[in-house]
């Protein structure tokens, strides 16, 4: 194996000893991830729409096998990582987005002219990775697929070389469908009674676990939310920070399945493109500056493939196989991929179980079309939010 020698940034004298461990970690160690199994096999499916068509029918939800969903968003210190092992003689796929160092809530900054260097950006290598767009997110699961390393970024899950993305078969680790991703946020298999959806329908609203609008996160200047409770999201503009890290919020924030901030915080990549539109791949789970309609499990977002923003960013899905879940036809455990510890922080998601505020569940703004004033995103506006249905 290649040793691993310390990073340095002779450029940049400034940049503190830790940072360059960080980087140093993430260039030569594993990216890994926690897990959380997707089961309920056979479970029904629901109708939702795609924006701005309020007359189209979609069926979405319904799995026949198991599967796995990353519990956290991509965090930037794992696409440092990434960037650090495929983009450090060019970057000829622009993986890398300059607004990442230059915007406040982009979270990675590059050294050099070439060869480059990588890193998060201090304090910020658990908030989740921005500024990428649906094939930066492709050619991230070819490389996990293919063991990392110096592994191929062009093909594996995803054919670079064709027009869209098209999951191959043997794929072990890859972007949501929209099915992969809609039964992780929403379903249920509770009854009512025992303490699931009304109406026995198995589908909340809200990933929060609500049928109501989500209370609002409070966030720290360090990225932790201050105020956890149950149905939680970081959304609407609710604090001057912007984005929330990845593992903070606790249960409030989590799914059924376990699964935190689907709701809110940024808004994850399908590999699927949009019913309506072609072109366009779909957006799911809302953000943190967007109102809560795109949270509803009635509304499904889209957006070009090239599009890179503030609240833009990916959540993985994998099969059990490289997860590390069940046991195989001989009864013997499933062994992972290179996955499992996560975090640089860790963050059990409550800093200050003291706080008194209940997060401002603002129930007096329905969100009619977000005309969104004073978006603090210059390099690229926000999607439009549409009318709420």
């Amino acid at each position: 194996m290649k040793a691993c020698a310390l990073r340095t940034f002779p450029e940049f004298p400034f940049i503190l000893a830790v940072f360059q461990l960080a980087a140093t970690w993430m260039a030569c160690g594993q990216v890994t991830f926690s897990w959380q199994t997707i089961g309920d096999v056979g479970n029904p499916s629901m109708v939702t729409r795609p924006s701005d068509a309020v007359n189209v029918a979609v069926t979405v939800g319904s799995m026949d096998h198991e599967y796995a969903i990353s519990k956290y968003e991509v965090s930037n210190a794992q696409y440092v990582a990434f960037l650090n092992a495929v983009a450090s003689q060019g970057d000829p796929h622009g993986l890398y987005n300059p607004s990442a160092e230059i915007h406040e809530l982009g979270g990675i900054v590059r050294f050099g002219t070439g060869p480059f260097t990588y890193a998060s950006k201090q304090g910020r290598e658990d908030y989740p990775v921005n500024f990428v767009g649906a094939f930066d997110a492709a050619r991230f699961v070819n490389w996990l697929h293919n063991g990392q390393g110096q592994a191929d970024t062009e093909d594996g899950v995803y054919d670079m070389l064709e027009e869209h993305l098209l999951r191959k078969a043997g794929a072990r680790v890859f972007l949501p469908s929209e099915n992969e991703w809609h039964k992780a946020a929403y379903y249920d298999p509770r009854s009512t009674s025992e303490g699931g959806p009304s109406n026995d329908d198995h589908y909340w609203l809200y990933p929060s676990q609500s049928e109501s609008i989500p209370n609002k996160a409070v966030i720290d200047g360090a990225g932790n939310i201050t105020n956890p409770q149950p149905n939680l999201a970081n959304w609407g503009r609710s604090n001057p920070y912007g984005l929330c890290k990845v593992h903070t919020g606790g249960p409030g924030t989590e799914t059924y399945y376990g699964v935190m901030h689907m709701g809110g915080n940024v808004v994850e990549w399908i590999e699927d493109r949009n019913s309506q539109d072609p072109s366009r791949y779909d957006i799911r789970g809302g953000d943190w500056e967007k109102g809560h309609w795109d949270q509803r499990n009635d509304f499904i977002n889209s957006t070009s493939p090239s599009h890179e923003s503030t609240y833009l960013g990916i959540r993985l899905a994998a099969t059990l196989a490289y997860a590390g879940g069940g046991i195989d036809a001989a009864g013997n455990p499933i062994q992972p991929g290179p996955i499992v510890p996560d975090p640089i922080d860790p963050d059990p998601g409550n800093p200050d179980p003291g706080n008194p505020d209940p997060g401002n569940p603002d129930p007096g703004n329905p969100d009619p079309g977000n005309p969104d004033p004073g978006n603090p995103d210059p390099v690229d506006p926000v999607i439009p939010d549409p009318v709420a249905p």
